[in-house]
């Protein structure tokens, strides 16, 4: 069920991704780096491979733990109140990223800071949407065994907050921010948990 789960997740993201970049015609994730064999460019590979491995860590112990015990863990309520956080985040992201790509492919919005759905209560609904899907993803996990490795794997989540917060967003917020006001755009929209800003 987890596997699941991932997979839906990284389906959704190649899907938007490729929607994306045949939309737009290009890949703004490189529009700042040396294609072609660069040290630069082999290394935001690598990071890449580094986040899927570290993030997903939690579902590869599981996958292995049953493997080894030839069982699987049976699912509980709490299991499903995890799921269901999952799915929220999950959809959550998609409504998100969905909401900016049309903003952002609007050409009256140029220059402008996307406020409207999930946007309006949050300067980066996606991230956290991102956040709280794998932190359920990783409560998921440490139920299924009693093992140490599984409590070890929170590296997982903690890595994924790490790098929205001090990576995603930052970056995310230099290449949006809008061109007027910016300050007062800032000040009264909280960064990412999801608030009323007319509040």
């Amino acid at each position: 069920m987890v596997t699941v789960c991932v997979l839906a997740w990284g389906t959704r993201l190649s899907g938007y991704l490729l929607m994306r970049i045949l939309k737009t015609g290009t890949d703004e994730r490189f529009d700042d780096k040396k294609r072609g064999f660069s040290l630069e460019f082999a290394a935001f590979w690598v990071f890449q491979a580094m986040w899927v491995v570290a993030v997903s860590s939690p579902v590869i112990a599981v996958n292995s733990q049953c493997q080894i015990s030839n069982e699987m863990a049976p699912l509980g309520p709490r299991d499903w109140v995890g799921f269901a956080i999952f799915a929220a985040g999950l959809l959550m992201e998609t409504v998100a990223d969905q909401q900016k790509f049309s903003f952002r492919n609007n050409p009256s919005n140029k220059g402008k800071w996307c406020q409207v759905g999930l946007w309006r209560y949050s300067r980066h609904p996606n991230y956290f949407a991102e956040i709280v899907l794998w932190w359920a993803m990783y409560g998921i996990c440490i139920q299924a065994f009693w093992d140490t490795s599984l409590y070890a794997t929170v590296v997982g989540p903690i890595f994924i907050t790490l790098r929205e917060w001090h990576a995603q967003i930052p970056h995310a917020s230099c290449q949006c921010l809008p061109t007027t006001h910016p300050t007062t755009h800032q000040s009264s929209h909280p960064c990412v948990l999801p608030l009323d800003a007319s509040s």
